[in-house]
C-alpha cells in the first residue's frame, strides 16, 4: 500500500510540474490520441463546410496551399507508427490554419466570424494535439531525457510539406 501511494503522490508532483509549466500531458492511451486525430478531422470538415472552407477549397493563394500540403501530409488518424512521427505534422497544420486566420483577419468582413472561428478550433486543436503526441513517450521508453531524444529523433519538424500525393487508405481528407 505504501508503494501505491507514493507512486501516486510522483504523479500528482508530475501533473502539478506540467501544469504550472504549461507543457503539454502526454496521451494515457493510444485510444485518447486516436480520437484526438479523428476530433481534428471532424473540425477541418466542419470548417471546409463553411462559406471560407469552401471558398479557399480552390484558392491557389500560397497560405492556403501550405495548409493543404500540411494537412496532406498528416498520418492516417489511427496513428499506425505511433505517436512521435504525427507531433510534426500536426503542428505544420496548426501554424498554417494560424497563417489563413490571421490574414482573413486583417480583411475585416471577407469571411464571418464563425467561420474564421472554425479555423481557429482546427489550429488549437491541431497544435494541442501536436504537442501531447510530442510529449507522449513511445513503447519501451521511460523519462524525460530519453523523451527528449525520441522526439527530436522520430518527430519530423513542421516545415512546409513537399506535395505528393494526397491521400492515405483509411485516412479522412478533406481538401483546403
Amino acid at each position: 500500500m505504501a508503494a501505491a501511494q507514493n507512486q501516486n503522490l510522483t504523479e500528482i508532483r508530475r501533473l502539478h510540474s506540467t501544469l504550472r509549466s504549461n507543457a503539454p500531458l502526454p496521451y494515457a492511451t493510444r485510444d485518447d490520441a486516436v480520437e484526438a486525430s479523428r476530433e481534428i478531422a471532424r473540425a477541418f470538415q466542419a470548417w471546409a463546410g463553411t462559406d471560407m472552407g469552401k471558398e479557399l477549397a480552390s484558392s491557389t493563394h500560397r497560405r492556403v496551399a501550405e495548409l493543404r500540403e500540411a494537412w496532406q501530409q498528416l498520418p492516417p488518424s489511427d496513428l499506425p507508427a505511433g505517436p512521435g512521427p504525427a507531433a510534426g505534422p500536426y503542428s505544420a497544420v496548426a501554424e498554417h490554419a494560424r497563417g489563413i486566420v490571421a490574414q482573413a483577419q486583417a480583411q475585416p468582413g471577407r469571411f464571418t466570424p464563425s467561420d474564421l472561428a472554425a479555423l481557429q478550433t482546427v489550429a488549437d486543436l491541431a497544435e494541442h494535439h501536436g504537442g501531447r503526441l510530442a510529449a507522449t513517450l513511445p513503447p519501451g521508453l521511460t523519462g524525460p531525457a530519453t523523451q527528449t531524444a525520441a522526439v527530436k529523433q522520430r518527430a519530423p519538424s513542421p516545415a512546409a510539406a513537399t506535395p505528393g500525393p494526397a491521400v492515405r487508405p483509411g485516412t479522412p481528407r478533406v481538401s483546403a
